[in-house]
């Protein structure tokens, strides 16, 4: 270097201070809630009051290399901090992977990511999705959260705060764009507020999406594909048609989204049923369906023996109705079940043993519904219930490595159903166990929280049977979880020999 060239001086650039000294290139004073270099020059100061600690809580080291170790892309038109480009590091190679775990999702994997990158109300839903992630993972997936005001979930608030101000800065606008990316948001408010526990303000926000969806004219296609339609808008309407379809196993209400009956039409004047082409096509028939037979069976659930004898018309028919239908929809299945295993690889076999392991509940849960509850009767299907087990214990031993959240519904709900169902006790602490061996989220479904109920269940009939001498059976329960006090919830239940509501209280920890 030619004598008298300065040198270029090279130091670390500062992590803290407020966005708009960082965007000038300018030493940040750093005074709380708005530094004297933006007052002084009538600028409005964006400090960044809520900050991540240096450590992730809990002992999992995975979670900090993943995040601390992979560098992002710089091409976002606005000023990031530290924090945020951690959280997004942490969207990009953690969470996004696993929340698709199986089923792919153009949603996710195209629109999503895309989105975050270039319209900054998703990018900060999306951050704050990822900090709330990124503690509850840390935490080792836990059933309370007891302190929901610790560091990463006030940074996670606070992302929330700038994505709710940037959306409303624009309700008023025309921008084509905007619908989408309100409806991405709200989709990652739902799944952030069901990790937090907040499982009244996740309906909430997904009632507003349906909502949105509904106005715009969208409706359930379930014998269109998303590679042969608007991949993007069926891709969304899919996503919030599957958590509304979840949501109506918690009495939540009816589905929003108009559907357009499409599995009878598969079937001609011979009998003939259409094979499905398409995994996704199999799983929007399904979920429908599902929905269906959840409503039925919430419908059904609080009826005494009495009620349904005097009912039993309508209600046979419907279930005759919904069986029919379910058969039809096998029929259609078998080739592409079939033909799947037969080609595909682990990821897609995955999917495939997914729904027809809901085929299988399902059948299960509108044959025994309408049944007298006793040993005798439910002994006859002791045989599908193991089947339902054994196939849930095959999908989660296919995971390389198990993912801590997931988007579609997996093996919580037949195991749950099979915990509370089956009328050998054996088989339902085999199911209880394979809930434990996974803690995990699956959309509103939590592993840890229904093996909690699931034992609490076994609890009420055994001491049932204590104080009166005579087995009987929970009928109907529902539980609660007081958001005052967390670290406890409340199973409501009734038996099936009796009509009085009975409750008792069981710990979270």
């Amino acid at each position: 270097m030619a004598e008298g060239q300065s040198k270029r001086r090279f130091v670390n650039r500062s992590k803290t201070g407020c966005r708009i000294c960082r965007a000038r290139r300018i030493k940040c004073d750093e005074t709380p809630e708005s530094c004297h270099n933006c007052t002084s020059t009538g600028r409005k100061c964006e400090y960044d009051i809520q900050r991540l600690p240096r450590q992730l809580p809990g002992k999992r080291s995975t979670v900090g290399s993943i995040v601390r170790s992979t560098n992002i892309a710089d091409g976002f038109r606005w000023k990031i901090t530290s924090d945020e480009r951690l959280c997004f590091s942490f969207f990009q190679h953690r969470s996004l992977p696993t929340i698709i775990g199986y089923f792919d999702s153009p949603l996710w994997q195209r629109l999503v990511l895309q989105l975050s990158q270039v319209d900054q109300a998703v990018y900060h839903a999306v951050v704050a999705f990822s900090a709330i992630h990124a503690d509850y993972e840390a935490r080792g997936n836990p059933l309370a959260i007891q302190s929901l005001d610790n560091s990463w979930q006030r940074f996670a608030i606070d992302q929330c705060g700038r994505a709710y101000a940037l959306l409303t800065a624009r309700s008023a606008s025309q921008d084509p764009t905007l619908q989408q990316v309100t409806l991405v948001c709200c989709m990652l408010f739902v799944l952030s507020e069901l990790m937090r526990g907040y499982y009244d303000l996740a309906f909430t926000h997904l009632r507003n999406g349906l909502q949105i969806l509904k106005d715009a004219g969208c409706r359930q296609l379930p014998d269109a594909c998303p590679t042969h339609t608007s991949t993007i808008e069926q891709s969304l309407v899919d996503t919030f048609s599957h958590l509304d379809m979840q949501s109506a196993y918690f009495g939540v209400g009816e589905p929003v989204l108009p559907v357009q009956l499409g599995l009878s039409l598969r079937e001609s004047v011979e009998g003939y049923v259409k094979p499905f082409q398409h995994v996704c096509e199999a799983r929007r028939v399904l979920d429908r369906l599902m929905g269906a037979v959840f409503q039925f069976h919430t419908s059904v659930s609080p009826l005494s023996p009495t009620e349904i004898s005097v009912k039993y018309g309508y209600l046979s028919t419907r279930q005759f109705d919904l069986s029919s239908q379910l058969r039809h929809f096998s029929r259609a299945f078998d080739p592409l079940y079939k033909s799947v295993f037969a080609h595909c690889g682990s990821k897609e076999k995955r999917g495939v043993d997914i729904i027809y392991l809901y085929y299988l509940s399902l059948s299960t849960i509108l044959e025994t519904c309408l049944l007298d509850r006793t040993k005798e009767v439910l002994n006859h299907y002791t045989p599908t219930f193991e089947n339902i087990v054994t196939l849930a214990e095959a999908i989660t031993a296919s995971f390389t490595e198990r993912p801590s959240i997931l988007l579609h519904m997996g093996v919580i709900a037949p195991l749950f159903f099979v915990s509370t169902e089956c009328s050998e006790h054996e088989v339902r602490w085999r199911a209880i166990r394979a809930l434990q061996s996974w803690p995990h989220r699956e959309g509103t479904w939590d592993s840890s929280l229904v093996a909690r109920i699931a034992i609490e269940t076994i609890k009420a009939e055994e001491q049932t049977v204590k104080e009166g001498g005579q087995s009987s059976h929970v009928s109907h329960a529902y539980t609660t979880v007081s958001p005052e006090d967390r670290s406890y919830g409340e199973m409501v239940y009734t038996l099936d020999d009796g009509d009085e509501v009975q409750s008792r209280s069981f710990s979270l920890e």
